[in-house]
């Protein structure tokens, strides 16, 4: 049955904040406690957040494939703090307790008293904290849209046999504006993702068709999906109207994830290949293959026995939500279902007995240790900011970038890799790094800029230029100034304008 009473207490919300900034402490790219140089997904995002506070136009002074949310959120974490381990460490943890929050009232939808919610919290930062993903990409910031929508959905299907009318109106709006806040997410962070929320809108347009009730289906979830949607697409848009860079958004954003979907990533490609991909993102991804097995087996103990419909709704719902990237080229994209990891947990603390707060007391620490222990990022190629030497690589390339105050910055033969995050480097070019799939575009923009001498610093990462790119980087005026290697990018060359 519904849980009638959706409160959650005050100090329930104080333990989810405390699970989501404790574990992201230590198992996200971002937390204080490490040096974040190596990732390129999360040192793009960040560039690009720092130039837009800085004034810096999106996608007309600096160009990336991800889309404006992204930059604004990351420009809010700069705006907390300039020291990126800050900012965005104490902004992405916020983003992990909003997510918690809804699974822990998700959890109470489908039965659980509130202290197992709050187990269920606990263990559900095994899926949103995997060491597979550094935390801070695309899905990571889509995670709190995904759970609301996940909980309005859960909330309309649980009240659909009951015959109290209010009740499947007031969850039918409170899924229309989940639904619509996710796709809007999802649309202005990674527009892939927009399939899930309109599997719900299908979802709860059919439960409308049979209950003959498509009046109340425009007027209840139509009508909030749209307000859901306007929260977050009417003040983007405005603005990047006002600044005249909506055209180059659509250009850049669109357009160029169009051209990268097509050499190779996605298109193009022969059926064995993204049969091969498929198997690979559902094996190696945790949230993969091992959630699927468990969801398909446990799902019948979400709801009850009579409720099969229910369950073949939500299981659409589910392959909804992996399709889009079941065929990608890299597993991690499928953390975007994260969330859902919740699903698998609710049926088994079902059975298990209540045990009050002294039971509490010990299954949260217990937890909470073992994901750091299984999830920490000191296992992967981060390394720890007390553990950095003064001689190490990355803190000398640091050195040579803070001569020039706030120096512009060119990648010249790959993806930013975030030198330059101390010194505040801005970029150089508006492709000042080279993207995967769009090298020969991005090298257009970066030689008009080099020979403008736009660019302070050129830096060559994973091998040494070769001598007709070195001659014309001389030709522009720009020398070599440091040569080095690094533990995770390989030989980095390092070019500076003369003056």
């Amino acid at each position: 049955m519904l849980t009638e009473n959706q409160h959650v207490p005050v100090r329930h919300i104080v333990l989810i904040c405390l699970l989501a900034f404790i574990g992201n402490l230590f198992c996200n790219h971002y937390s204080p406690l490490f040096c974040a140089q190596g990732d390129p997904d999360t040192a793009i995002f960040y560039m690009t957040g720092k130039a837009w506070a800085h004034g810096m136009v999106p996608y007309i002074d600096f160009a990336d494939v991800k889309g404006p949310l992204l930059i604004l959120l990351y420009g809010v974490g700069y705006l907390i703090s300039p020291d990126m381990q800050i900012g965005c460490y104490l902004l992405f943890s916020g983003f992990t307790a909003a997510t918690l929050y809804y699974l822990y009232k998700s959890g109470r939808v489908l039965g659980l008293s509130p202290n197992k919610a709050l187990v269920l919290c606990a263990l559900a930062l095994f899926a949103l904290l995997e060491p597979e993903n550094p935390g801070g990409r695309a899905e990571n910031l889509q995670h709190p849209f995904m759970a609301a929508m996940l909980y309005g959905l859960l909330l309309r299907l649980q009240v659909q046999r009951t015959a109290d009318a209010h009740a499947r109106r007031q969850a039918e709006k409170t899924a229309g504006i989940t639904a619509g806040l996710c796709f809007a997410a999802a649309l202005l962070i990674k527009f892939n993702n927009i399939i899930p929320a309109c599997a719900v809108a299908a979802i709860i347009l059919y439960l409308n068709i049979r209950e003959k009730n498509i009046r109340g289906y425009l007027a209840g979830f139509c009508a909030r999906f749209l307000i859901g949607s306007a929260i977050l697409i009417l003040p983007i848009v405005a603005w990047m109207c006002y600044r005249g860079c909506m055209g180059a958004c659509i250009e850049v954003y669109y357009h160029m994830n169009a051209l990268t979907a097509g050499n190779g990533f996605l298109f193009g490609n022969s059926a064995d290949v993204l049969l091969w991909r498929a198997y690979r993102n559902l094996l190696q991804c945790p949230t993969g293959l091992p959630f699927l097995t468990f969801a398909t087996l446990l799902l019948p103990g979400l709801f009850g026995e009579r409720d099969k419909r229910e369950r073949m709704l939500l299981l659409l719902f589910i392959a909804a939500c992996y399709v889009p990237n079941l065929i990608a080229h890299t597993p991690y994209y499928m953390v975007v279902c994260a969330p859902l990891f919740c699903l698998c947990g609710i049926p088994l603390l079902k059975k298990l007995p209540e045990g009050g707060r002294f039971a509490q007391a010990i299954l949260l620490p217990g937890i909470l240790f073992a994901v750091i222990t299984h999830n920490g990022m000191w296992k992967d190629r981060c390394t720890m900011r007390l553990q950095q030497a003064p001689h190490h690589s990355v803190l000398q390339i640091e050195d040579i970038l803070a001569t020039v105050p706030s120096p512009r910055v060119i990648y010249y033969s790959g993806l930013d890799v975030g030198y330059g995050m101390r010194a505040g480097a801005l970029p150089g070019s508006r492709c000042w790094c080279c993207h995967n799939g769009l090298h020969e575009l991005c090298h257009q923009y970066q030689h008009a800029d080099i020979r403008n001498g736009n660019t302070d610093f050129i830096i060559c990462t994973h091998s040494i230029p070769n001598e007709q790119t070195c001659e014309f980087f001389r030709n522009c005026g720009y020398s070599q100034v440091g040569h080095f290697s690094t533990p995770t990018e390989g030989p980095v060359c390092i070019f500076r304008k003369t003056e």
